[in-house]
């Protein structure tokens, strides 16, 4: 069980983000949380939406039902919040 640093860009509010998830973190939690912390500090301008998806930088869907590290995501890996 070990720690990744992730860096996530948030188009719909224009922010970008840095976590710290464990590896064993499936991808539908990492953004359940993380759509809910934007939606709480963007006053409104990002809402939660249950089609929000997570991909990796070149736009791939990453799978909701897999880990962080099934996904092969590692430190620093730039991710997209949609």
């Amino acid at each position: 069980m070990s720690k990744i640093l992730l860096e996530i860009s948030v188009p719909a509010s224009g922010k970008k983000y840095e976590i710290l998830v464990y590896d064993y973190m499936k991808i539908h939690r990492i953004i359940e949380l993380l759509s809910q912390y934007v939606s709480e500090t963007s006053h409104g301008l990002y809402n939660v939406d249950k089609e929000t998806i997570l991909c990796d930088s070149e736009g791939g869907v990453l799978n909701p039902n897999i880990s962080v590290s099934e996904a092969g995501i590692i430190n620093s890996t730039q991710l997209i919040l949609i």
